[in-house]
């Protein structure tokens, strides 16, 4: 099959558009984004696809808005021995035509011709190979699939050395193994190998028919169990009943025997509870005996703690007064110290006055050096500038002096060598006049000169000769004039006589430059970086500070002879006083420790003090709680009572062990345990009997109404019987089938694997031209490339970078093409690819599109085609705006609807229509950075432009017919 022409018509926002292609070789479609390229393949995919008549959302997508017409798509083709013309028009006035012109002519319209295209293309072209050979846009660029091509297989066939395939007999072949899949596929599921049909049918009628037959097998087994489970049921109760008659006489005779050990259990209880009153008694009364001697004993250690204290008060009281003394006596010595500091700090004030002052009256000595220096040096500097300022010759001029006069001189030399010379011999004496000046000779006097004019020589009397010098003497003269007039210009402009004068002026100008530069030199030395006004502002600072000094400083004691013996003195006052600054501090401390002494011995005895007077009031407390309790029950009183107490104790104590012995004898817990295990089992024998009762009822009730189970039993298995029969029939056929489809796949398989040499020679041959000569290729029997071989280096397909994966895939695209007969190959359809090649790999790719084009039809749509630039053989068609709707893409922007009263379209309605367009053409979800790329919008637009399509519900029309789209903006 081979595209020729494709027009459009009325389709989405283009009036209209005809591309041509090249039969054989490589057409380049280029464009910007949204031209319309990708707009061709859809057009044509519609056209092949869709009756005139179909309403399906790829068909509505590309009706245009901006006018009430039907898209409109033509196509011209070739198909085997077929070529026609192929046109359909959608919507308004429906309507399709077939016009074939080869092998003979023909005329079809409507749904026939629908079908006379179908029929056409399914005889002559490999559909199969038709969609693996396309490359679209925004799809990542994997490999084809190539295995299920019939085309490729009768080439690669032949490339390997088979005998020519016989279309027809390849077509009865592939037929044959549809059939056989036909027939596998009645009885098991494509993909996965599941039975389906008459034999998921067959296989379920025999599951339910052994459902069946089990239902009833296990009907009749459960009966069988019910009539034993009810005998042993009875024999049970029996049993149960004896038990319950003996468990009631075990349980008779333990409650009498539990009820005498209550009695028992009481008594010993009351005794208990006795002589635990007798205990508390005799507790609380020797409690109160411990209480009484411990209060004497207290009231005697008070009294030894307090006579202690009060020694330790006297010691304190004595310290106190001996830290008070030296404390007073650290004051008077620091307080020597400090008028001693402040003697020294004084000395060493003026001493560092007098540095100071020493100091500044030299450097003001300095400072009035460099001021005179600087206003030398200003003044050599404002001289020297007044004398550069009368020298108005220069290197530059003097350079230009030089050429002007070097200019006169070769033109004067030109001009000597040119012109005519005029030679007057005198033979006697004679008057000569040349040009009206008179020259008297005398006999054998020679006058010579130049003609370098038009000159006339008169002999008065004899004769007069008229000498006129030829046109290139003329201008030789022009040109001299112009070289003089240009000289003495240059030596106007500075102001001297010749070129001698010049150079010496610009000597000169060297000269005052030295010595400008000399002067600078100093002034930049003597300021020492500083400008003039800070020197100045130094000087005066210095001086008022000298002669503020001079008249405050006292006379004595003398100022020191020199700046050295000033520091020398102002040293040894410094030492001085911080010899005296550290005694004062070492005082300082030593006078607060003594204070801290001092303080801490006055706050010990204040203390010690406080805790005499605590300790008094202590031991009155005690001696008044001592007589309260004596008052209330002397202490032999007590004494007794607590006697009696712990006798009486003793004896209730005696007598609760003796009745909690003999309780403890008659065991308890073993006939609470007896008892209670009888109870328990009395209510569990009693469960038990109820239970086994109901058991027995609702078996009795199940017998009774069971009956026919043997009857069910014989039906069911006839009917698993018959069940099995069919199955077995079915499977055995089903069976077949799926070993028939496996033997021709694995013989189509192994037909394919002897394809995989041909195709990777091909692959590899034109691989070559774009990776170099070591490059070889591992092809998989589905003739998919697997590994890159290269350098020696061998990379699964899958880890290659995306560029390599790229070139590699549309290499095996175009191997395809080239190895198919050229009657029945297909176009290769490349939309805008190799995006991730680089531009040497771009111009080697163009080779092998040149190299497959010879005979093949390679169509390329691109964006960009600079990729494409090197395909030596490729014609070229460039793609522009419609005309009637040139802004700004005619297949994604139809017509913007003007704004009533000035015709003129807003720009968010003319922003909302372009999104429009593009989610019509929109096959996956869209976002708003992937819409704004691919419409190249501003996004300042976008909101007003959204806003505008919700208002007209245009957007929910396109949510309704695409809703991943529609969803991806709303």
């Amino acid at each position: 099959m081979r595209i020729l022409r494709i027009r459009l018509r009325n389709y989405r926002g283009v009036s209209e558009r005809e591309v041509t292609f090249a039969e054989n070789g490589v057409t380049v479609v280029e464009g910007g984004n949204e031209i319309g390229k990708t707009s061709l393949l859809e057009a044509f995919d519609l056209l092949l696809e869709f009756l005139d008549s179909s309403q399906h959302e790829r068909v509505r997508a590309v009706r245009p808005t901006h006018a009430d017409v039907g898209p409109e798509v033509e196509a011209e083709m070739v198909a085997g021995e077929y070529r026609f013309t192929y046109r359909k028009r959608w919507y308004k006035k429906p309507e399709t035509v077939l016009t074939i012109v080869s092998p003979k002519h023909e005329s079809v319209t409507g749904r026939e011709a629908h079908q006379r295209v179908e029929e056409i293309l399914a005889k002559t072209t490999d559909l199969n190979l038709w969609k693996a050979l396309r490359i679209q846009q925004n799809q990542p660029l994997e490999q084809a699939a190539l295995k299920d091509s019939a085309t490729l297989g009768r080439a690669l066939e032949l490339a390997a050395g088979g005998a020519a395939a016989d279309p027809s007999a390849e077509g009865q072949g592939v037929g044959l193994l549809q059939r056989a899949r036909a027939e596998y596929e009645k009885y098991f599921t494509a993909k996965t190998g599941r039975p389906t049909g008459e034999y998921a049918q067959a296989r379920r009628e025999l599951e339910e028919a052994e459902a069946g037959l089990r239902r009833c097998e296990e009907e009749l087994e459960r009966i069988q169990r019910d009539i034993e489970e009810h005998a042993r049921l009875e024999e049970e109760l029996a049993r149960l009943a004896a038990e319950r008659e003996e468990h009631e006489s075990r349980l008779g005779e333990l409650e009498a025997r539990w009820r005498d050990l209550e009695t028992l259990r009481q008594q010993v209880q009351t005794l208990e509870e006795k002589a635990r009153s007798a205990r508390l008694e005799a507790d609380a009364a020797k409690k109160a005996a411990e209480e009484r001697a411990a209060l004497a004993a207290d009231v005697d250690r008070q009294e030894a703690e307090l006579a202690s204290l009060r020694r330790r008060l006297e010691e304190q009281r004595a310290e106190a007064g001996r830290s008070h003394a030296r404390a007073d006596e650290a004051r008077r010595a620091c307080q020597s110290l400090r008028d001693q500091v402040k003697a020294a700090d004084e000395l060493v004030a003026r001493a560092s006055g007098d540095v100071e002052y020493l100091r500044d009256r030299d450097d003001l000595a300095r400072l009035q050096a460099r001021r005179d220096g600087v206003a030398a040096a200003l003044r050599g500097i404002e001289e020297a500038e007044g004398e550069l300022a009368t020298i108005r010759v220069d290197a530059g001029l003097l350079e230009e002096l030089d050429a002007a006069h070097e200019e006169v001189v070769r033109a004067q030399a030109k001009l000597d060598a040119a012109s005519t010379s005029l030679r007057v011999e005198a033979l006697g004496p004679v008057g000569v006049e040349i040009d009206s000046t008179r020259h008297d000779l005398t006999g054998g006097e020679t006058l010579e000169r130049p003609v370098l004019g038009p000159a006339e020589i008169t002999v008065p009397g004899a004769v007069r000769i008229r000498v006129t010098p030829g046109v290139g003497e003329r201008d030789l003269r022009q040109a001299l004039d112009r070289a003089r007039e240009r000289y003495r210009t240059l030596c106007e402009r500075g102001g001297v006589a010749d070129l001698a004068q010049a150079r010496q002026e610009l000597e000169r100008r060297r000269d005052v430059e030295q010595r400008l530069a000399a002067h600078r030199e100093k002034l930049a030395r003597e300021l020492g970086g500083l400008p003039v006004e800070q020197l100045q502002a130094e000087h005066a600072r210095l001086t008022a500070r000298v002669g503020e000094y001079e008249r405050t400083r006292p006379a004595h004691p003398p100022l020191p002879v020199d700046l050295e013996a000033a520091r020398q003195a102002a040293g040894q006052a410094q030492d001085r006083a911080r010899e005296l600054r550290a005694a004062l501090a070492e005082a300082e401390q030593t006078a607060r420790r003594s204070e801290q002494a001092a303080d801490q011995h006055e706050m010990e005895v204040r203390l010690m003090a406080q805790k005499i007077d605590d300790a008094e009031q202590r031991l009155d407390e005690a001696r008044e709680r001592l007589r309260t309790a004596r008052a209330k029950e002397p202490d032999e009183e007590l004494a007794a009572r607590a006697d009696q107490a712990q006798v009486a104790a003793a004896e209730a104590d005696e007598e609760w062990r003796a009745a909690a012995d003999a309780f403890r004898d008659a065991d308890p817990d073993t006939v609470q345990a007896l008892l209670d295990n009888e109870r328990e089992l009395g209510k569990r024998l009693a469960a038990r009997i109820s239970a086994c009762r109901q058991d027995r009822d609702k078996i009795a009730g199940r017998l009774e109404e069971a009956g026919g189970a043997h009857e069910a039993l014989d039906e069911a298995r006839t009917r698993h019987a018959a069940a099995q029969r069919n199955h077995d029939d079915v499977r055995r056929r089903a069976e077949a089938a799926s070993l028939l489809l496996r033997t021709l796949t694995k013989h189509r398989d192994e037909a394919h694997r002897a394809y995989i040499g041909p195709f990777r020679a091909e692959l590899e041959r034109l691989g070559r031209i774009v990776f170099g000569p070591d490059l070889a290729l591992e092809i998989g029997d589905n003739l998919q490339i697997t590994h890159r071989t290269l350098n020696g280096i061998t990379v699964p397909f899958n880890e290659l970078s995306s560029g390599a994966r790229e070139q590699l895939c549309l290499c095996a695209r175009l191997a395809c093409a080239a190895l198919v007969d050229e009657r029945d190959g297909v176009p290769v359809i490349i939309d805008d690819a190799l995006g991730y090649s680089d531009p040497e790999r771009l111009r080697r790719l163009g080779a092998v599109f040149n190299a497959v084009g010879r005979r093949s039809q390679v169509i390329v749509l691109t964006c960009t085609p600079e990729r494409y630039r090197t395909i030596g053989s490729a014609t070229v068609v460039p793609l522009r705006p419609s005309s009637a709707h040139p802004a700004p893409e005619p297949d994604l922007a139809p017509a913007v609807p003007p704004v009533p009263g000035d015709g003129r379209a807003r720009p968010d309605d003319h922003a909302a229509e372009i999104i429009l367009a593009c989610l019509r053409e929109a096959r996956t979800p869209l976002g708003k950075s992937e819409i704004l790329t691919r419409t190249g919008l501003d996004p300042d637009l976008w909101s007003t432009a959204i806003r505008a399509l919700r208002d007209s519900g245009k957007i929910r029309q396109i949510g309704e017919r695409r809703g991943a789209a529609y969803q991806a903006i709303s």
